[in-house]
């Protein structure tokens, strides 16, 4: 591998609204984070249905400080809270 490709994560991401069977209520965004390996292994993938483009963040966070990407305070916190939860 080069070193561009030591230092790169794939994900795809799809969003879509929901519509609920509730008269008046708002639709809903949902939809679905992945992680690709790089040698297309999908056994290796990693999956997450979402809610919201926070979650997103959230799945994605941890890959970027992997690669030595230091986060904003918002996504610092948001993790803490995330683990203190747990």
């Amino acid at each position: 591998m080069t070193l561009f490709e030591d230092n790169t994560q794939v994900f795809i991401v799809r969003i879509w609204l929901e519509r609920r069977n509730i008269e008046g209520a708002p639709v809903e965004w949902r939809g679905v984070i992945e992680r690709v390996t790089p040698d297309n292994d999908r056994c290796g993938d990693e999956k997450r249905y979402i809610k919201s483009l926070d979650d997103v963040v959230a799945f994605i966070a941890p890959y970027l400080q992997e690669m030595g990407v230091k986060l904003g305070f918002r996504q610092q916190l948001s993790q803490w809270l995330k683990q203190w939860r747990r």
